[in-house]
């Protein structure tokens, strides 16, 4: 069965060099992204199949059978905090312009750091790159 995915609306974001920030305006937790998962996350603005972002982040030359339990790991982790809802129908198809993932090497999707306005950030996972301030 196919799942769509869409944005949750009061989560506010931006993208810098091709990593989104995300901020719930409510909770006031910030998530950095790294380019793969800001990738995922740009392609559920108006609804996304799974399927159909595993196939353009596999088309980096990467294992797609790794690709989709990547993508679904990361998607299940947005939905889990409150970021994407899931639906059993695609809402709307992909907009001109939403190109593939082009220009930046396939990563693991992954939240790199999370912090709550107000106080430092702190990395989401042992795996995180993102150095914290001493």
């Amino acid at each position: 069965m196919a799942f769509c995915f869409t944005q949750v609306p009061g989560i506010a974001w931006d993208e810098f060099d091709g990593e989104a920030v995300l901020v719930d305006a409510v909770s006031g937790k910030v998530c950095h992204l790294n380019a793969s998962a800001s990738f995922i996350w740009k392609a559920c603005r108006h609804g996304a199949e799974t399927e159909s972002i595993v196939r353009d982040l596999a088309r980096t030359g990467h294992d797609r059978a790794q690709v989709r339990a990547d993508v679904r790991s990361f998607m299940s982790e947005l939905e889990a905090r409150g970021m994407l809802s899931k639906d059993v129908k695609p809402q709307a198809p992909r907009k001109a312009g939403d190109a593939p993932h082009r220009g930046h090497a396939y990563v693991t999707p992954r939240i790199t750091s999370e912090e709550v306005l107000g106080r430092p950030p702190r990395p989401a996972s042992p795996n995180s790159v993102t150095e914290l301030p001493p």
